[in-house]
């Protein structure tokens, strides 16, 4: 396996120093408020870390701290009028259950900075006794930066530039001998909580602690955290502890990308901080865990509420490939066509490649991409009456629900029964589209009685009124169901929570209903009505959209079996309105504004949003 190491800036083959055994220290909360989205990427992708170190046969000890004393948890205290400890306990709680939620292991030690306070002090009598910290009159420990060789080659920053940068601040603390020095230990204010010391009364600075916390497993063979740790908080614990150890702290610093909302910087003052319950209050927690493995983990990535709607959709096309995979294999007589050679030559070139993703940097992005690959081969035989009963195919998709419990070890993800995820799915978009269910079964109860009497003029009157609430109606054999279309959303988090059962229950595949098939051809051919006016050529750039040479050549070359022809009315207007034709997938590429609108009205089963390239 090959990891990104930080403090070299570039991809080295990972072995951990002790055979066989692996030592992860991942920098946990500062437990005085609601972990943000942020806080979700970096816990999720050190727990997929963890997941496939262990599924590789690695005995990984897992190691996540908890700041439970500091500046802001005692202003949080100050605020509420509450004791600084019952803030911190409040927080880490919160803490375990929002992960919890997002199926994120829990560690397998979570020391907290004040259960280290003897190891504190002894570190810091430690780098005073060598000369590398010093006391102040004040009671207030500092290391000595410039006696420290190597400081700035984690972040890779020269001092002389540092001190500049911190020169305005040495009049706000002259005890500092440098301005550059930062704190071990500090000493308490009136009315701060405080601990006894050598110095007075005081308590642990914010870095100290890490060192502290992982001193009797040094040295690590992991350390990670976010982005926005490497400087300072990484350089000064790296600093600190190997001048106090003579040792390093970690071969390997691993770091993921920072959460943009909207292509902005998450920030309270913005007004666009996300926490973790206002996602899951419109969204499944698996569905934020999916969005956030779709980029690779040292790419930035962009929440928006587009995003997370394509990763929904992405995530219930993989449901219903699980789904109807578990429904074939459960036939008792299968035939004996043969399988297609093409299918079963891509099915076998996917062999590995799953892995192989996860060994290159941790790509989760490139993983799903395989991912839908093989959804894709399973689609084509299961779409086909004659491949769908073969039994030379029957190999095949048991191979596939094999893998996805492949997935749900290392990934976290796809560990609901599909019927479980299809209920609690509407239930969200039920949710956040602010739906009166008590109307809605009502003019459902109307529409059945109305039918059942062959009133078909107020049959068709009830589902008008129904779709002008976002209500999409389809009649089958089991009876009438009903969905909301997939374009719709309001984020609305104070929408109504009680939802009644008898409208939770799941719907058929939406590719099924000709009505649900004609609101996407209506949809689509606005959206092409639109896009006509755009200029000409204008380009997108996707991994997941086909390359073309010229738009018309590619279209003649379009392969339907990657998406079966219909008699369905989304069908008849599509190739009313287009005359195109579905085309092939291929990854790495960029195509014309109108061919990307071909390739998401064809819904492959790769979404546009996938990144598969790891970051430069």
């Amino acid at each position: 396996m090959q990891l990104y190491n930080t403090a070299t800036r570039t991809k080295e083959v990972f072995e951990p120093l002790r055979p066989g055994t692996v030592h992860i220290y991942v920098c946990g909360i500062t437990a005085y408020d609601f972990c943000h989205i942020g806080h979700a990427r970096s816990a999720i992708v050190f727990d997929v870390l963890v997941r496939y170190l262990r599924s590789k046969g690695y005995s990984v000890f897992f190691i996540r701290n908890f700041t439970d004393i500091d500046d802001k948890i005692i202003a949080r205290a100050a605020k509420e009028n509450r004791d600084w400890r019952e803030v911190g306990n409040t927080y880490i709680d919160a803490f375990h259950k929002d992960m919890d939620a997002l199926g994120v292991l829990r560690a397998d030690s979570e020391p907290r900075a004040t259960e280290a306070l003897p190891d504190i002090l002894a570190l810091c009598e430690r780098l005073i006794a060598s000369g590398k910290a010093y006391a102040t009159k004040d009671g207030d420990v500092y290391f000595r930066v410039h006696d420290y060789a190597p400081y700035g080659s984690l972040s890779q920053q020269s001092l002389d530039d540092m001190r500049a940068g911190a020169s305005e601040r040495v009049a706000q603390n002259e005890a500092k001998e440098d301005p550059l020095d930062f704190a071990l230990w500090k000493a308490s204010k009136p009315g701060e909580p405080s601990f006894p010391c050598p110095w007075g009364q005081g308590r642990p600075g914010w870095h100290i602690e890490c060192s502290a916390m992982t001193e009797k497993w040094i040295p690590l063979d992991i350390h990670g955290g976010g982005q926005d740790l490497i400087f300072p908080h990484h350089e000064n614990e790296k600093a600190q502890t190997e001048a106090a150890l003579g040792t390093t702290l970690a071969r390997f610093w691993v770091h993921n990308g920072f959460v943009q909302i909207n292509a902005e910087k998450m920030s309270k003052s913005l007004g666009n901080y996300k926490t973790i319950r206002d996602i899951l209050e419109t969204f499944l927690p698996e569905t934020l865990r999916f969005f956030l493995l779709s980029k690779h983990y040292r790419s930035p990535i962009d929440f928006t509420t587009d995003a997370m709607l394509e990763a929904e959709r992405a995530e219930r096309r993989i449901y219903q490939a699980i789904s109807d995979c578990t429904a074939a294999l459960a036939r008792s007589k299968w035939s004996q066509t043969p399988l297609p050679d093409d299918i079963k030559d891509e099915w076998q070139a996917l062999a590995k490649q799953f892995e192989e993703a996860l060994e290159d940097d941790l790509n989760t992005a490139k993983a799903l991409g395989i991912l839908f690959s093989k959804v894709r081969c399973v689609n084509r035989i299961l779409e086909n009456k004659s491949t769908a009963k073969s039994a030379a195919a029957k190999p095949l998709l048991e191979a596939f629900v094999r893998e996805v419990d492949q997935w749900k070890s290392v990934l976290g993800l796809f560990s609901m029964e599909p019927e479980t995820f299809f209920r609690e799915l509407r239930a969200k978009k039920i949710k956040r589209n602010n739906i009166d269910c008590e109307r809605v079964e009502k003019l459902l109860a109307q529409r059945r009685e109305a039918r059942a009497k062959k009133d078909f003029a107020a049959s068709d009157a009830l589902r008008a009124e129904l779709e002008g609430l976002g209500i999409i109606v389809q009649d089958t054999p089991n009876g009438q169901q009903w969905n909301l279309p997939w374009a719709s959303v309001q984020w609305n988090a104070s929408a109504q929570s009680s939802l009644s059962p008898s409208l939770c229950s799941p719907l058929s595949r939406p590719r099924r209903s000709p009505f649900f098939s004609a609101v996407w051809a209506s949809r689509m051919k606005r959206i092409l009505e639109e896009n006509s006016t755009r200029r000409s050529g204008q380009e997108f750039q996707s991994s997941t959209i086909p390359r073309s040479a010229s738009m018309s050549d590619s279209l003649s070359k379009g392969l339907s079996r990657h998406c079966p022809r219909s008699h369905s009315p989304s069908h008849r207007l599509w190739s009313a309105t287009t005359q195109w034709t579905p085309l092939p997938f291929q990854a790495g590429i960029s195509m014309s504004s109108q061919g990307l609108l071909c390739i998401l009205m064809t819904r492959l089963n790769l979404p546009a949003f996938l990144a598969t390239n790891s970051p430069t």
